[in-house]
Parts: structure tokens; C-alpha cells; sequence
């Protein structure tokens, strides 16, 4: 039987923390090899052009596989044929995001961070300030956007919801000076943040479209981790069809040999010990969201297990499933 759940259903079931510990343990398996990443499907310009932004994949330490698209996500499960577990309404993207920022706070930052200039005013920006929040003990916060309204709205809510002073100022420089950790999350497709940006001991998040960080940032930094390397490699990779694609920076560096494919540290592998974190007093360091796949599904999973135990949504049979 296949368990059909609304967004509201399962819109309460799984908090931060439970995201961060969760994907803790995925990052983990991510580092060991127990996670495949299906090809993202519309990637950055989903939305344009009639596509449809796709992601998926399979966390098979938890048993399922899935995919996500339009707000909703299936969870299969990888024994007994990959029957459908769940057809449910998607909203844990933005919680995914924090949880994810968090995770790198937790394991690339230095412990002592306590000040933010956050680039960008979408959602993503305040998520990005709540998963900080949530592993460093964070004081306060500027945050600089293009569009005044945008940044004024943006703090406001940030410093009603985190309980810390944010203040939205008018500039970038503004933004960044003087503080521990720089918050990128903006649409831009051309570099904003470069090496002339960070001071010893900085701790830089992404979460926005990859060319918004230079090259010589990725050749500045200390450490740069992520929590698929794979992902990572692929999801930002110009696309021979979209000629006007703006190549990131990573990517210009890994085509012309700058930079090693084995040098992007998976953020598990420093949750296991097997690569030494760099963020000593001096180091700058760099952490990447590479945006969903089987944290997705791993996040839908934990929330229909809950459905379940909770006697929420409504049991559907499919007839069986076609071989």
C-alpha cells in the first residue's frame, strides 16, 4: 500500500535538528559510497524554457530511493522490487538548506564564529541564517541585497525569528567587514565574492547559483567541502546546450587543472574523521550546498515513517508493481 500525504500532514513531523542529525548520518554514507545521485533534470534554469526542475536519488543505508518535482516527492524502497512507499507534498526544501549550512558550520567553521554578513534577501538567505544559528554561537548579522525593501523585510524577519540583531546595510562591503562567517545566497551568475573578500579565519557558506563565487576563492581557501563532491561536480558543470551558461569558477578551475577534483573534501569524511578539519584561528575554509538529490528523499522518508506511526494520510493500493 502506498501512503498519500498532503504538505500539511507532514509539515510538523520533522524539525532542524532532526534534519542536521539526519543528515549528519547521510553526509557519513555519502563519504562511504551508500548514496547515489540521480542527473538533476532542468538544474539552475528549471523554471525557464518550459522545465521542470527534477532531483533524486537513493540513501541506501535508509533503504529508499526517490525523486522530487513540482512540490511533491516519491519514496520507494529498494528491497522487494522498489515498491512505492509514499507520494507526498514536498515542503522541507528551505529546511533542507538550513540543515545542510548547518552541517557545515558544525564540522568546516571555526567553533568561535559569531558574526554574519549574509549576501542575498530570498528565502534561501534566511535559511542559510537559521542553520548558522543552529550549530555557532552567532551574535548578530548584516545582510546586503540589491533592493532595499528586500534586505529591510529580510532582516526584520531574521531578527524576529532567530532572536538576533540583523541589520540590513547598503552595501556589500558593509556586509562583509569585520565579520567570522560570509553567507552567500544570491541568483547572481557572474562572480560577487572573491579572494580580496576574506580575512584569516573566515568560514564561507553557498547555497546560491555556483558562478557567484570567483575562481580565486577556490584557490584561496584552506578547505572546501561539500556533502556530495559528486554532486558538486555535476549539478554546476556547463551544459553543451546552454552555451550562455556562465561557468562557475570551480568548474574553470577543474577544466584547466587548477584545481583537483580530489581536492573538494565531502563533509562526511570529516564527520568521520578520515580528513582532518582546517579551520584553525588563521584558515579560511568553504562549504557548498550542492542542492538536494537523496537528502531529499531521505528528509520525505523520515516524514512518511513519522506519517505512519502517527496515523496520518490516506493508504492507496496501486495494483502491484509493473516489472
Amino acid at each position: 500500500m502506498t501512503l498519500l500525504l498532503s504538505r500539511d500532514e507532514v509539515r510538523d513531523l520533522v524539525s532542524l535538528q532532526d534534519a542536521i542529525e539526519l543528515l549528519d548520518g547521510l553526509a557519513r554514507d555519502e563519504a562511504a559510497g551508500r548514496n547515489v545521485h540521480m542527473p538533476t533534470f532542468g538544474g539552475a534554469h528549471a523554471g525557464t524554457g518550459g522545465l521542470l526542475r527534477t532531483v533524486g536519488g537513493a540513501a541506501l543505508g535508509a533503504g529508499v530511493a526517490g525523486l522530487r518535482s513540482g512540490g511533491i516527492a516519491l519514496v520507494h524502497e529498494t528491497a522487494r522490487g522498489g515498491g512505492l512507499l509514499a507520494i507526498m507534498g514536498y515542503g522541507f526544501s528551505r529546511l533542507r538548506v538550513a540543515a545542510s549550512v548547518a552541517l557545515g558550520a558544525r564540522y568546516v567553521a571555526r567553533p568561535n564564529c559569531r558574526v554574519v554578513g549574509v549576501l542575498g534577501a530570498g528565502p534561501l538567505a534566511l535559511e542559510s541564517l537559521r542553520g548558522l544559528c543552529a550549530e555557532l554561537p552567532i551574535e548578530r548579522a548584516n545582510i546586503f541585497s540589491p533592493t532595499p525593501e528586500h534586505r529591510a523585510n529580510l532582516a526584520a524577519r531574521a531578527s524576529d525569528q532567530l532572536g538576533i540583531p540583523v541589520t540590513a546595510v547598503v552595501s556589500m562591503e558593509d556586509a562583509i567587514a569585520g565579520v567570522d562567517v560570509i553567507a552567500m545566497a544570491t541568483s547572481a551568475y557572474y562572480p560577487l565574492l572573491t579572494a580580496e573578500h576574506l580575512c584569516p579565519g573566515m568560514f564561507v557558506t553557498g547555497v546560491g547559483a555556483a558562478p557567484e563565487i570567483d575562481a580565486s576563492v577556490y584557490l584561496a581557501v584552506d578547505q572546501f567541502a561539500t556533502f556530495s563532491r559528486q554532486q558538486e561536480l555535476t549539478y554546476h558543470a556547463p551544459k553543451p546546450e546552454r552555451p550562455s551558461q556562465a561557468e562557475s569558477g570551480l568548474h574553470l578551475l577543474l577544466r584547466t587543472g587548477q584545481v583537483a577534483e580530489e581536492s573538494i573534501v565531502n563533509v562526511g569524511s570529516i564527520a568521520l574523521g578520515e580528513v582532518k578539519a582546517k579551520h584553525g584561528p588563521e584558515a579560511v575554509t568553504l562549504y557548498r550546498d550542492p542542492q538536494g538529490g537523496a537528502s531529499d528523499i531521505a528528509l520525505a522518508n523520515l516524514a512518511y515513517q513519522r506519517a505512519k506511526e502517527r496515523g496520518r494520510g490516506t493508504e492507496f493500493d496501486f495494483g502491484g508493481q509493473d516489472s
